[in-house]
């Protein structure tokens, strides 16, 4: 369909610029197409071969014979030319035809089927003349109006195109003749049309093309120029050739249903006739300038022909241009002959016909010209103005008609804004409006009701005429009182009684002592009904009106029966004045008034109690107390609440079912709904909305109860009231709307908008919204169609009320989202009603389902607001329910998304459309999978029968296309802040969030894709960075490319390469974009926010439930650095860059810290990412810039510990510890930031462990606590770090912290941070006494004793450590510390004894990492404490011995597993294998039957070592035990009697048969010493392999030397002191001699060999293999001494 022009439906759209705007660029385009149609009009449509002589026919070459038989129907049936028939039909299928290419083929393939349709194209056809009429006004009428946005366009396309030589009046005439004198057309080959609903609907749009051209006519001349008298009497004559259209060719077709149009017609008509008289130069004429030459009834001959085309009869629409004509007459033909007589006639004939009456009917209830803003009601307006102006000065308005009709008609003429200003320019004598207004202000305050009338007129005018109103009546001139009511004598009465002079001063009215008519003053009596006397003196209105409403308030009071009509007349005049005043005046204004706004509360309490209250004041006093409750609120509800007419709250708990209806349910049921009148309701909705849009807080009490009654009472029953005017219904249901979506925004007050949003979704206001919703879009399209005039009426009324109610159900569906319910709570509460009837199937068959019935909006063209919020109300759908929109869509799919898909890509659409659409592809991603498939027009999709096929669209291409269009032409333009390219970037980066495969191959494959897309990006630098929210999703998109993609694309490489380039420039300015971005936030996120984990990034959002621009792109900037800092990353981002955007960032942080601003989700986010950022850059950490950056943080940090949240504190504390840990300088060497940093944290620590310890405490606590004792450990690295620590009492609480903690049995995790704490501390020889002074065996000792009881063999890991950790930290004290801790020392091993030798005896059977280390942990403790053997022996001997023989039976252990690599191998692949004895009896017969591994594990060596390490402490412990080597060779003041035998005499290897500990023997030591020498010896043979773990030669050595040393000292003591057992088991000196000695000898060989064959041995000799040589010549030595024969 390319090329096919948009219909004129979208033409005038467009050219209205009423609610949507567009470029000039497009509007200039489709006048240029258009200005064919314009030029022509309607006569565009009329058969003329001339014209289509040069046009040819797509269709008679390309289309099927089906379409062309169908066309050459539709060229007979509306009697056009082929091609531009062939136009029409292809601009309905564009624009009107529901349905995709395969329906319309089935369509035309049935005769009966193609009836229809050619009834739709004819209605289409008649639509489409009256909008191409309707966008020809447009242009007349706005091509002067400096306010309109297409002003020059328009002036330009009407100057220099379709009026140029002023050709486009007599091309209106023209038109207008021809629609006038059409003939109805012949239908007898269709049935439908030539029914008697088809011939109706013909003449209606006959009438409706009438009145259109009317209009145009109207506007031309009053914009352009006047007719010329030719004009105006072809004009005339064919006017009343038809009767001013009551006779048109068509006559007896003409129903009932046309009355109102035919009424239309014939005032504009008539309209028409007086606009071209030109009276206005006639009252000029009459004010004394010269009649001009050019005026069109300027001579006789040309009143003569008037005269007789004029259609001067008795009907009473003549009445208007009977009377244009007799002012014509008096004033042109003032003095000819039998022009007297011809004047009077005419004056009778308006007397008869009532001429002023039928002027104010067609002023206030002709529908064409009740608008009085629009152009045809203010050229009517001003019309009329010069007719009346005219009247007044040649006449007495009072000979022609009732002046209470020419009043009105003077109030109505005067609330045009210009024409007031010209009232108030003017004087009495030269306007005669002037005089009519002089004239009734001299006879007030007597007969003040049409004073007050034409003030009311004139205030509506705007705020300056309102402002001279406010003036005049605060002085009016003149005072009138009846003359009888003048005390007789009190005045002098001359020139017949006429004047008159007040002999003494007076006052008339005793409740306005201040006005005083003083002596002297004239007065002129005015004749009348009244008979009044006017006295010259100048006096209040305003006071005046206050004694008008006090009078209604006192005759009230007395009853209903003595309110007199008069009083009632001026209290309503007054009210209908204040009414204006309010919708006009500016707040200020309005509270001068406050004093009449005070008599209005009494008066209504008053007459609502009546039986019958007078209608009308009631309906203006209440309209004005809901204006004014704009201003002040409180005020009037407090007012309106005691008089008891408001409803009020019931007992019950919901305060919709129990609310009280009071004296408003009554009035409306009693006497609104019987007169089928509802003024009173509406002054009602009105007075709630207005104080909802004042926003009082707090709101008033009244208000809940009064809203609960709309929603009760109201909204769901005005569906069922009767109504006598056309309209009310749509006008009170838009009220209540307007109230409840005024109500239900989330900023809204909180319990209103709750009780709002229940009522509007369980019960009957949830049927009643859905109805409207579901039936709107059929009931458009007929009151459109029934509507007499296209820019007002019911239709467009209906427009309003669908677009509020639709906005209703889209807020609604927002809170629904916003609830605060966890996502899968909202899912699992019960739905309620409105959910059931959105989601449900109608039971009858004829009904639409919901969703497509709001689906059905996307083909309205009239308004683009109603299909964009219909999108937007699919788009909640699809995200709230769990529903399937394809499946709901039905059998309609395919035409849904055909529309979806074409509004997307037309060029001429409303942005804000396309930005719905988008976003609504966008929440498809994930919510609605299937209708993405069809929408994306690439590969297959599956129906519902699940079978594969192709998606029926008319073309290819889905709307990727238009996304790369829409990128490619922002780039161009470079219009970054485009709403369109920011909903394109949403979609793209929720594609990309999707993992769209065949989406993402399509976009890809673009050339130009990726270059337009991060263009916004790439001008990030320049002058014109982008929108915060672009940027945001582009970089998001990005990182979800580098993210998922298993290949990086070339060209998105080279892109994001420029981004690097000039040391990072253009990467260093999205880092400052960003956080300038984050520092101008004004207020914190709106929702929880979770970091990148588990390799998921965050996902976005729509459009339009966006975060703040400034929080989106902080997010989008998160993903991006942490995708580009992955290791492997495809973006290299230079040292330089990575440190700028750390500090950046850091910079950021801190900010917010000084700033209090209170964001604590902005600060968790910059801090998170911070932290995240240094550990994947950790080399940065050095950095000096960086560390000083981040002790400052940590500074701030601890400034604003109390308000900041506690995932921003632990980030805070990671980050500052990352950076201790991986900077390039040593803590110990970066002793200033230590020192530094160590207040802070300390302070945090202390803090922290106030707020953890509640038991309740949140595990954030816990953790910040557990990180802040971890710096601090890390600080205290640095000596004077740990001296500054010791003035602090942070040592003290942590101890405290930890005793606690111990004694409740929880936080493991942070009691293992507190004791590593406490480690780094007590090195600090001042922090290990203060440690000691706390009295550790109780604050520690005893609840670890307590917690280690309670948890019996069930004991964590965690639990574990903190035992290992409180070992160490004793260990460190008793060798710090000695003789000042060691009874605490003795004590700790008394009470944990058990403890202690489970973790020694564990090595038994556990050889894992963890298990190794307790062991390591309690062999040390236990070691050290063997120094003080004699104290612990006398202070606990039990604890001393079990434990001596399990420091002895651990060094048996070792032995045995150092023998046994291959069980130690099996022991960490099978952990526990050893627990049972028979197992363990297999793996010995195993391991003795299978030779050990010649290069074991590099895990079974690390634990080896680990053995060899922990039986050289346990031997060191020993060495305390046994008199020293030397004493005993020479047997020098030793006493042996102190000395206790440590080893066995047995010579049996190690063992574990037995439970409890092996015992310490000499087989046991030999076997200590084997494991020495053994790979001592193998080491230097063996060739070495790379990477080979061996066990370390060192602490072999060592252990050697200890074992030998250990075997000769218990080898002496038994031969100098023998145990009582010696002759039973005798100590085979020889044996054990010969053993050491074959292991010596062994050594010996071995570095003889070595040094003979291995010149690195050699070497090794020379540099240290010497000592070793020495060791063992000593060694030998000492065996022959101690162990001699």
């Amino acid at each position: 369909m390319d090329g096919i022009s948009m219909s004129n439906e979208s033409l005038w759209s467009i050219l209205s610029g009423t609610s949507v705007v567009y470029s000039n660029t497009i509007v200039g385009k489709q006048l240029e197409e258009g200005k064919d149609k314009f030029s022509k009009g309607i006569l565009y449509y009329a058969k003329s071969s001339d014209d289509d002589k040069g046009k040819t026919s797509k269709t008679s070459s390309t289309g099927s014979s089906a379409q062309k038989d169908f066309l050459s129907k539709i060229m007979k049936l509306i009697d056009v030319s082929e091609p531009v028939a062939e136009e029409l039909l292809y601009s309905y299928l564009v624009s009107e035809f529901r349905g995709t290419s395969r329906s319309l083929s089935a369509l035309l393939s049935s005769e009966r089927h193609q009836q229809a349709l050619l009834v739709s194209v004819w209605r289409f056809y008649h639509t489409e003349r009256l909008y191409l009429l309707m966008g020809l006004r447009q242009i007349i009428a706005r091509h002067a109006d400096t306010d309109h946005p297409y002003k020059p366009l328009f002036a330009k396309f009407l100057n220099y195109v379709i009026d140029k030589d002023g050709r486009l009046l007599p091309s209106l005439l023209d038109q207008l003749e021809w629609c006038v004198s059409a003939q109805p057309p012949s239908w007898r080959h269709n049935e439908a049309l030539s029914s008697p609903a088809g011939r109706d609907s013909w003449v209606s749009s006959a009438l409706k093309e009438q009145a259109e051209l009317l209009q145009c006519v109207l506007t031309y001349c009053q914009q352009r120029q006047p007719l010329n008298r030719s004009q105006l009497l072809r004009l005339v004559n064919l006017f009343t050739r038809h009767a001013l259209g009551h006779s048109p060719p068509y006559a007896q077709l003409l129903t009932e249903q046309h009355a109102e149009l035919l009424r239309s017609v014939t005032l504009l008509q008539t309209t028409v006739c007086l606009h071209g008289m030109q009276l206005g130069q006639l009252a000029d004429q009459v004010r004394g300038s010269p009649l001009l030459e050019t005026h069109l009834l300027s001579t006789e001959m040309a009143r003569a022909e008037l005269d007789a085309a004029l259609p001067l009869g008795a009907r009473p629409e003549h009445g208007p241009l009977l009377l244009a004509w007799l002012l014509v007459l008096h004033v042109t033909a003032n003095g000819a002959a039998g022009s007297e007589g011809r004047r009077a006639a005419l004056t009778r004939r308006c007397r008869q016909l009532n001429v002023l009456g039928y002027i104010r009917q067609m002023l206030t209830e002709a529908e064409v010209f009740q608008n009085r803003t629009s152009m045809i009601g203010k050229i009517a307006r001003a019309t009329i103005y010069n007719v009346v102006d005219l009247l007044l000065l040649c006449f007495d308005a009072t000979n022609l008609g009732d002046e209470k009709d020419m009043v009105t008609i003077c109030a109505e003429v005067l609330s045009v804004p210009h024409l007031a200003a010209d009232f108030w320019a003017a004087d009495s004598d030269s306007c005669g409006l002037r005089l009519l207004f002089d004239d009734v202000a001299a006879r007030f305050p007597a007969d003040a009701a049409p004073l007050l009338e034409l003030c009311a007129g004139l205030a509506r005018a705007g705020v300056s005429s309102l402002t001279e109103v406010v003036s005049y009546l605060q002085r009016v001139p003149c005072f009138a009182e009846p003359a009888a009511a003048v005390p007789g004598g009190s005045a002098a009465v001359s020139q017949g009684g006429r004047l008159w002079s007040l002999r003494a001063p007076r006052r008339p009215e005793q409740r306005l002592p201040q006005l005083l008519i003083p002596a002297g003053t004239e007065g002129r009596l005015l004749e009348g009904r009244h008979h009044l006397v006017s006295w010259s003196v100048a006096h209040s209105g305003w006071q005046r009106a206050l004694i008008f409403l006090d009078d209604l308030h006192q005759e009230g009071q007395l009853g209903e029966q003595h309110v007199q009509p008069e009083t009632l007349e001026r209290a309503g005049a007054v009210a209908c004045l204040l009414r204006a005043a309010m919708e006009t005046g500016s707040p200020d204004l309005l509270r001068q008034l406050r004093p009449h706004i005070d008599l209005l509360f009494p008066i209504l309490e008053r007459h609502y109690r009546w039986g019958s209250p007078p209608q009308s004041f009631v309906h203006h006093a209440a309209e004005v107390l809901a204006l004014y409750a704009r201003v002040e609120p409180h005020y009037v509800w407090e007012h309106m609440d005691r008089n008891r007419l408001l409803p009020r709250g019931g007992a019950g708990g919901d305060p919709v079912l129990s609310v009280e209806a009071g004296r408003l349910g009554e009035l409306i049921e009693a006497h609104e709904c019987v007169q089928r009148k509802y003024p009173l309701t509406q002054a009602f909705l009105h007075l709630l909305h207005n104080t909802v849009q004042a926003a009082p807080d707090p709101p008033p009490a009244a208000l809940v109860p009064a809203v609960a009654f709309v929603l009760r009472d109201v909204f769901p029953a005005h569906v069922r009231w009767q109504y006598a005017r056309r309209g009310d219904e749509t006008a009170l249901g838009r009220a209540c709307l307007r109230l409840l979506d005024a109500l239900l925004p989330l900023d809204g007050p909180g319990p209103l908008r709750q009780m709002v949003a229940r009522a509007l979704t369980d019960g009957p206001p949830a049927e009643t919204l859905l109805a409207l919703v579901v039936h709107g879009e059929a009931r458009i399209v007929m009151l459109l169609e029934e509507q007499t005039h296209w820019d007002t009426g019911a239709g467009l009324e209906f427009i309003r009320l669908i677009h509020v109610a639709l906005s209703v159900l889209n807020r609604l569906l927002v809170l629904r989202c916003r609830e605060d319910l966890p996502q899968q709570q909202q899912q699992q509460q019960q739905a309620s009603l409105l959910e059931t009837l959105l989601t449900s199937q109608p039971v009858g068959r004829g009904q639409l389902r919901p969703v497509l019935a709001i689906a059905q909006y996307l083909f309205h063209r009239h308004n683009p607001h109603l299909p964009t919020l219909a999108i937007r109300l699919l788009l909640r759908l699809a995200k709230v329910f769990p529903m399937s929109l394809l499946a709901s869509f039905g059998q309609d799919s395919d035409v849904i998304c055909s529309v979806i898909l074409r509004r997307l890509r037309a060029e001429t659409e409303d942005a804000s459309l396309k930005v719905a659409v988008l976003d609504f592809l966008a929440t498809c991603v994930t919510s609605q999978p299937g209708l993405l498939q069809r929408l994306l027009g690439v590969g297959t999709v599956e129906s519902e029968d699940g079978t594969k096929k192709k998606a029926e669209q008319d073309d290819e291409g889905g709307f990727l296309e238009e996304l790369l269009a829409i990128f490619e032409e922002h780039r161009k333009s470079e219009r970054w802040e485009s709403p369109l390219l920011l909903a394109a970037a949403a979609l793209v980066h929720a594609l990309w969030l999707g993992q769209c495969g065949a989406a993402l191959t399509h976009l890809t494959a673009s050339e130009r894709f990726w270059s337009d897309l991060v263009a916004p990006l790439l001008a990030a630098g320049g002058a014109r960075p982008p929108p915060l929210a672009l940027s945001a999703h582009l970089l998001r998109t990005l990182a979800l490319q580098l993210y998922y993609a298993r290949k990086p694309d070339p060209r998105l490489g080279t892109l994001l390469g420029k981004a690097t380039e000039d040391r990072g420039r253009l990467l260093n300015a999205w880092s400052k974009l960003v956080c300038d971005a984050a520092g101008g936030l004004s207020g914190d996120l709106n929702s929880s926010l979770v970091l990148l984990d588990g390799g998921e990034l965050a996902g976005g959002s729509s459009s339009e439930e966006r975060q703040e621009d400034g929080a989106s792109l902080l997010l989008a900037w998160r993903d991006w650095c942490l995708v580009a800092a992955t290791p492997g990353s495809s973006v290299s981002i230079s040292a330089e860059s990575q440190q700028c955007l750390l500090i950046d960032l850091l910079t950021s942080l801190e900010h917010q810290l000084s700033s209090g601003a209170g964001r604590p989700r902005l600060v968790n986010i910059l801090a998170e990412l911070v932290m995240m950022l240094t550990a994947r850059w950790n080399q940065r950490c050095g950095d000096a810039q960086l560390r000083e950056r981040v002790w400052s943080l940590l500074e701030a940090c601890s400034g604003q510990f109390d308000e900041l949240p506690v995932r921003a504190r632990c980030a805070i504390l990671t980050t500052a510890l990352r950076t201790q840990q991986h900077g390039r300088a040593a803590a110990d060497s970066d002793a200033a930031g230590c020192v530094r940093c160590l207040p802070p944290c300390c302070d945090m620590l202390e803090r922290a462990l106030v707020q953890c310890e509640p038991a309740e405490a949140a595990a954030g606590s816990e953790r910040l606590a557990g990180l802040a004792a971890l710096l601090l450990r890390r600080l205290l690295v640095a000596p004077a770090a740990r001296r500054l620590l010791t003035g602090r009492p942070t040592l003290t609480a942590v101890l405290s912290a930890l005793g606690r903690r111990l004694r409740q049995g929880r936080q493991p995790r942070l009691c293992q941070h507190l004791l590593q704490a406490a480690l780094a501390a007590v090195s600090e020889e001042r922090a290990a006494m203060e440690a000691v002074g706390l009295g550790l065996a109780g604050e520690l000792g005893l609840p670890l004793a307590e917690l280690r009881h309670r948890l019996g063999t069930d004991v964590s890991d965690d639990w574990r450590a903190v035992w290992v950790l409180t070992i160490h930290l004793w260990t460190h004290l008793l060798r710090s510390q000695r003789h000042f801790f060691v009874t605490d020392a003795i004590d700790f091993a008394a009470v944990h004894c058990a403890t202690l030798c489970a973790s020694i005896s564990q090595l038994r059977t556990r050889l894992q990492p963890s298990d190794l280390e307790e062991t390591e942990a309690a062999v040390s403790f236990v070691a050290g404490l063997m120094s003080f053997s004699a104290q612990w022996r006398q202070r606990h001997r039990h604890s001393y011995d079990t434990l001596l023989s399990w420091l002895k039976g651990c060094v048996g252990v070792c032995f045995w597993y150092l023998c046994r690599g291959r069980i130690v191998a099996l022991l960490l692949e099978r952990p526990h294998t050893l627990a049972d004895r028979e197992e363990l009896h297999r793996v010995r017969r195993l391991s003795s039957t299978e030779p050990e591994p010649e290069r074991p594990p590099p895990q079974v060596t690390a634990v080896q070592n680990r053995l060899v390490r922990l039986s050289s402490v346990c031997l060191v412990a020993l060495h305390a035990l046994s008199p020293p080597l030397a004493p005993l060779v020479t047997e020098d003041g030793l006493h042996l009697d102190a000395w206790e035998p440590l080893v066995g005499t047995s010579f049996a290897s190690p063992t574990l048969d037995k439970p409890g500990p092996p015992p310490l023997t000499f087989g046991t030591l030999l076997a200590g010493v084997n494991v020495c020498v053994r790979p001592l010896t193998k080491s230097d043979r063996s060739s070495p392999v790379v990477g080979e773990a061996r066990l370390e030669r060192r602490p072999l050595l060592a252990l050697l030397h200890q074992t030998l040393v250990l075997v000769l000292e218990q080898a002496a003591l038994l031969q100098l002191r023998p145990p009582p057992d010696a002759a039973e088991h005798p100590l085979n000196l020889g044996h054990l001699r010969e053993e050491v000695k074959s292991f010596l000898d062994s050594l010996k060989r071995d570095q003889r060999r070595s040094l003979s064959h291995s010149p690195s041995a050699r070497q090794h000799h020379e540099s240290g293999g010497a000592d070793e040589a020495r060791f063992l010549e000593l060694v030998q030595h000492l065996v022959n001494s101690v162990l001699k024969g």
